[in-house]
């Protein structure tokens, strides 16, 4: 299985999320149980109440940025796991990264989180795209991801996995990060 960049976040962003849960479980056991079972994980719709599945709208689309977030479909469809597929190299540069640097990257994170906010208050889901976005941007090979697009690839998460609410937060606290670089 080839797998893009997009997807590998995605799916790291997932891996994470399982990992935080069940610590046991080795980053190729996560891979492959979010890989296989990429319908569990499909985004859900929000703010609005939705009576049967068939009523959740699902379209593709070229820019993330011409779609309602309640529109928008996981990279993750089609991405399926096989049992000789291996753990992408740069799904466990993230996962390990994020993992191993986590309490540098919470403390970046507590400076730039205003008012009575911290990393420790934020929903799960919103802390993880942070982390995964602040790894990028400060502990990333250099040249390999440009800012710009770590922070691109964090709001396009947070439009499948949170809310507007939180897709403002994130981006203005990423760019108040890169901001002070």
């Amino acid at each position: 299985m080839r797998l893009g960049l997009a997807q590998i976040r995605e799916i790291a962003l997932l891996t994470l999320y399982q990992r935080w849960y069940n610590t046991e479980s080795s980053i190729h056991d996560t891979f492959t149980f979010v890989t296989e079972n990429s319908d569990l994980f499909q985004p859900v719709v929000t703010f609005s109440t939705v009576d049967t599945v068939e009523a959740i709208p699902r379209v593709s689309a070229e820019r993330v940025e011409d779609v309602d977030s309640q529109q928008l479909k996981s990279a993750l469809n089609g991405a399926v796991s096989h049992e000789n597929d291996t753990v992408p190299e740069y799904l466990l540069t993230l996962v390990n990264g994020v993992e191993g640097k986590r309490d540098e990257i919470d403390a970046i994170l507590d400076r730039f989180i205003e008012g009575k906010w911290s990393v420790n208050r934020l929903e799960r889901i919103n802390r993880l795209i942070l982390e995964i976005a602040v790894y990028e941007i400060c502990y990333g090979e250099e040249g390999k991801v440009p800012h710009v697009v770590a922070v691109d690839q964090a709001l396009t998460l947070c439009k499948l996995y949170s809310d507007q609410r939180s897709r403002r937060f994130i981006n203005g606290v990423l760019s108040k990060i890169i901001e002070e670089l």
